[in-house]
């Protein structure tokens, strides 16, 4: 028979361009690719002894028939086991994520037997002829030619039936495969009827590593071009079809701490290069491990969860391999790393769940100093789950204008009456009970939900003020964020706020926490500069809890300090702690600052501060916070009686 090759030669040469793409010695180690690598390795072995034998066939009669027939017994036997490993491979992918792996063990089983049974056919026809026979008359087909494309067809229909069967937790990439690999082999089966004399088989196998390479590369798409690792989505698509399945995973979330530094300190380049050894080491060190590159300075490793022990010995490796340089030169580069790690069976419903309770284990490590091992375990999910009830109370209130505004009146010492207060927010749940201050506000800050409540706030105050004109207020006092302080329309929001209601700048006052404006002194004492020439008079609150320093006060336009209630339960501890707050309350007052002294609960308490000296005075041994009615209550009763009867 006279053959055409020139398709074969197209396809070999395909598959070698295929193959020198395919080519990564990250991954050897990797199943997936060591598999495809075995489906190219043997296409090109197959397409090139269909080449071989039938230019040996075209050179007649001149060839020995044990070469004809070595030929084309080797082709036919490494034609059948291309395909065996091609249905593996494609078996492989589908179930390389699910725990549930009986229809993959039958259609190993299968594909095995029936490569098993080719083998010993295509040996048999040495003396049988069935496929072949080498005769006078050259290379004649046996009346059972094709009978390799039988199994070939049969696992193709399994691989349909078994994706129909677990298609709710298939991959986008797998069902693209149950679309073109059937049709594929029957427009190949069809144009081969068609064209007898023609080859077609290397086409065939061409075309498969065609849309399997295309479905191997798609998986890794994404994947970071420093490390060579997955992306967030795409590992998060996969921690999703494993829980569908029912799979418990273990997942380990690595944080590099201040890595910034490294960058500075010794470049971008070594920098880079320590991201690259941190994902080689685990990449290679964990088996049943998966990992990627979760963020810029953060990994995440995935494992079926079996054995907490297990578990724990992984993360204290990869702890223990923190406390080593990752490069031994000189100098050498050590890093700081915060590890999240925990249990799908405790900490979510889906995949972007069990990420998000791990990155907030994260942001427990990194609030209290970083550097740390946290288990996401059930009494942190406790600590999580109140924190997004709390939240979610807050968006509500915030959607719905359901914060409470109350005001602590302020005792003024030299006039004897109560002409300031400062507004405090209230927080309840459904059944009315108040959520502590302490607890919903720094939740309000983390989640950047503290401009709109302090917007909120300012509103009711300004119009609380302005449906009050008969009381004797000197000022209300709101406290704002540092968010809220540096936006550009931060002023002109407020003056239009105030002229809407018509109420004077001076009767409103702004509240700066120590913290505050210890993160950004510069931009802070810029702003309040601009706004102190506009009329808005500020008050430094809290201070004393150690985040800034006189000197940083005395260059800031406050009107106003309030000594936090930590400087004041420090009297009660003898004459030297007594003498150190009045030197502080002196240098204030000669700074031209007015003081406040906050959190004052006893009458001993109260003395103290009226021996420092202090201007005015806010605690509960005075008056409690309370709701408008009974403030403009308490304000129109306490400022009409005489003073000789206070």
């Amino acid at each position: 028979m006279d053959f055409s090759i020139e398709m074969e030669v197209m396809s070999f040469v395909t598959v070698g361009v295929l193959s020198l793409f395919h080519i990564d010695r990250r991954n050897h180690n990797n199943n997936r690719y060591r598999l495809f690598s075995l489906c190219l390795i043997l296409s090109m072995g197959t397409i090139g002894l269909d080449i071989a034998s039938t230019a040996v066939l075209r050179i007649g009669p001149g060839i020995p028939y044990w070469i004809n027939m070595f030929l084309n017994t080797l082709y036919f036997i490494t034609l059948d086991m291309t395909f065996s490993v091609m249905a593996f491979y494609c078996f492989y992918i589908m179930f390389e994520h699910l725990p549930d792996r009986c229809c993959y063990r039958r259609a190993a089983e299968i594909i095995i037997g029936f490569a098993l049974l080719l083998l010993i056919f295509n040996l048999a026809n040495i003396r049988g002829g069935w496929i072949f026979r080498i005769s006078e008359n050259g290379y004649e087909r046996g009346p059972l030619n094709k009978i390799g494309f039988v199994p070939l067809l049969i696992e193709v229909g399994m691989f349909c039936v078994c994706y129909m069967k677990n298609r709710e937790v298939i991959s986008h990439s797998i069902r693209r495969l149950v679309q073109i690999i059937p049709t594929l082999a029957i427009l190949i089966a069809a144009a081969q009827i068609a064209a007898p004399n023609i080859i077609l088989t290397g086409t065939l196998a061409a075309l498969a590593d065609i849309v399997l390479f295309i479905n191997f590369q798609a998986s890794r798409n994404g994947r970071d071009s420093l490390t060579g690792l997955p992306g967030r989505v795409n590992f998060i698509q996969e921690i999703e079809a494993r829980k569908k399945q029912g799979e418990t995973l273990h997942l380990i979330m690595v944080y590099l701490e201040k890595f910034e530094d490294v960058n500075k300190m010794y470049g971008v380049r070594q920098g880079d290069t320590v991201l690259f050894l941190v994902a080689g080491f685990l990449e290679q060190n964990f088996p049943g491990y998966q990992v990627c590159r979760f963020g810029n300075t953060t990994f995440l490793l995935m494992g079926t969860s079996t054995d907490p022990e297990r578990e724990e010995d992984i993360v204290r490796k990869i702890r223990n391999r923190f406390d080593l340089p990752w490069i031994n030169q000189n100098p050498q580069i050590r890093v700081r790393t915060s590890i999240a790690h925990g249990s799908t069976g405790i900490s979510c419903d889906d995949a972007n769940m069990a990420v998000e309770k791990l990155e907030y284990a994260l942001s427990c490590i990194r609030e209290s100093g970083g550097d740390a091992v946290l288990c996401f375990d059930s009494a942190l999910k406790k600590q999580y789950d109140r924190e997004e009830y709390v939240l979610e109370l807050i968006k509500k209130a915030i959607r719905d204008h359901g914060f409470e505004v109350y005001i602590q009146p302020i005792y003024d010492v030299e006039s004897d009456s109560f002409c300031t207060g400062e507004s405090l927010l209230r927080l309840k749940n459904e059944e009315g009970v108040f959520i502590p201050p302490g607890e919903f506000i720094p939740l309000a800050e983390k989640n950047g939900l503290i401009g709109e409540i302090s917007w909120q706030v300012m509103e009711s105050v300004i119009r609380f003020i302005a449906s009050h004109r008969e009381l004797p207020l000197e000022r209300i006092s709101v406290n704002i964020s540092i968010r809220q302080l540096l936006a550009p329309d931060f002023l002109e929001h407020a003056k239009k706020l105030r002229d809407s209601y018509g109420i004077p700048s001076g009767l409103i006052g702004l509240e700066i926490t120590e913290r505050i404006m210890a993160e950004e002194p510069k931009k802070v004492q810029e702003v309040m500069k601009e706004f102190s020439g506009e009329g808005v008079r500020f008050y430094l609150d809290d201070f004393g809890i150690g985040y800034s320093n006189l000197a940083m006060v005395m260059d800031m336009p406050f009107e106003t300090v309030k000594l936090d209630a930590s400087l004041i339960k420090k009297l009660t501890r003898g004459e030297r702690e007594k003498e150190s707050l009045r030197l502080l309350v002196e240098m204030l007052h000669n700074s031209g600052f007015c003081v406040v002294a906050e959190g004052i609960e006893t009458e001993e308490q109260m003395y103290s501060v009226r021996e420092l000296k202090v201007d005015r005075i806010q605690g509960f041994y005075y008056a409690k916070p309370m709701p408008f009615t009974e403030y403009a209550d308490f304000m129109m009763k306490e400022n009409s009686v005489p003073k000789k009867e206070k």
